[in-house]
């Protein structure tokens, strides 16, 4: 009876078994015939290609790696840097954009570059903003045209094409109003502008040297004007630190600066703010404009020098490597890297940059 009910439970369990294999079948295994499956074992796995290239989507998040990083690189002073990335992904996209017109799908490729362009004018926009800090109007004027129609953009080029940028010398005076013609004073007249600050005025910056200015060193000593009030259009007047010691019964003295009509000629002298008359020592000077271009640059490179290491020493890391401070912040040169920049280095225009410990090793490594 035993063996009896043991034949009786085999084949039940077998076909138990049999029903479980159909259902198992039916829910994994795919349906030759249903769309939107491929079978195990072929090429792919899922839903197969719909005939749309994917190269679109992969650029979408290159974009969105490129846009992170260069964030990283502005927020490091590393705005050249971002720029360099940002114009390689625009390349990149018009050379793997369809050509014709774009339609559907495609036309992810033109959202991207917009974005990209637009990032590319933002940078461009925050370059030039940079170079106004140190009046490089030259400079600042080639970002702009660069930067579209963002921001501050109409105005600031409007103004930099009447700017005030002019360089004059003198003799040397001393405090005690001693000249002598062994040192040289030069002054660097120029505009001082800023976006969405629309009140232009003028500064002035003064300095002096014994043979020709050398732009590494020119601009340490440097006396700055600031304007207060201006008659006309050729006659200011400027304040300026310790006017206090030009004065005889603490009234507040001022400089006058008058051009000639063709802004050849600016004669300065020190007077009384309440009355314009002249201080108790006016030291009335008569500045010539140079006109030779090699000194011009020398004076304007040494005050941006200067302007460069208090903006560094402000906070601004766009000019960190404008000092050797270890207050200041730097970041290594090499081209994205966010590393710190441990290791000084000169390059071949004398100025300084620095490398991270990585960047360091290597560029000894390839000296070796």
């Amino acid at each position: 009876m035993q063996f009896q009910k043991s034949r009786l439970i085999l084949p039940a369990l077998a076909g138990i078994a049999v029903i479980l294999l159909i259902i198992y079948a039916a829910q994994v295994l795919p349906d030759r015939d249903s769309p939107g499956q491929v079978i195990v074992g072929e090429d792919e796995v899922g839903s197969p290609a719909s005939g749309r290239d994917d190269s679109g989507t992969g650029l979408s998040q290159r974009y969105e790696e490129t846009a992170a990083l260069c964030s990283s690189l502005m927020e490091a002073g590393k705005k050249e840097n971002a720029k360099n990335l940002t114009e390689a992904f625009i390349k990149e996209l018009n050379e793997k954009s369809p050509q014709g017109e774009t339609v559907g799908e495609e036309s992810e490729y033109q959202t991207l570059l917009k974005a990209a362009e637009s990032d590319l004018e933002n940078i461009c926009y925050s370059l030039a903003c940079d170079a106004l800090l140190v009046s490089d109007f030259d400079t600042a004027g080639a970002w702009l045209e660069r930067a579209g129609s963002k921001e501050d953009t109409e105005y600031l080029t409007g103004a930099l094409e009447n700017a005030a940028d002019r360089v004059y010398r003198t003799s040397f005076t001393d405090d005690s109003g001693r000249t002598t013609d062994s040192a040289v004073s030069y002054m660097w007249v120029h505009s001082v502008l800023h976006p969405f600050v629309h009140s232009e005025r003028i500064e002035l910056l003064e300095d002096f040297s014994i043979g020709e200015p050398d732009p590494s060193v020119f601009g340490s000593a440097a006396r700055c004007y600031t304007q207060t009030n201006q008659a006309d259009e050729y006659n200011y007047v400027f304040s300026y630190p310790g006017s206090i010691r030009d004065s005889d019964d603490a009234s507040t003295v001022v400089l006058a600066a008058g051009f000639s009509d063709d802004y050849s000629t600016m004669i300065t002298k020190r007077v009384y703010l309440a009355d314009l008359g002249d201080a108790a020592y006016a030291q009335q000077r008569v500045w010539e404009l140079v006109d030779d271009e090699k000194t011009v640059r020398s004076v304007k490179e040494g005050f941006r020098s200067r302007l460069g290491i208090d903006l560094a020493r402000q906070g601004n890391v766009s000019f960190a490597d404008c000092v050797d401070d270890r207050t200041v912040p730097h970041f290594c040169a090499h081209e994205d890297c966010l590393n710190a920049g441990m290791f000084m280095y000169y390059d071949e225009n004398g100025r300084r940059y620095y490398l991270c410990q990585l960047h360091h090793r290597e560029e000894n490594e390839d000296k070796d």
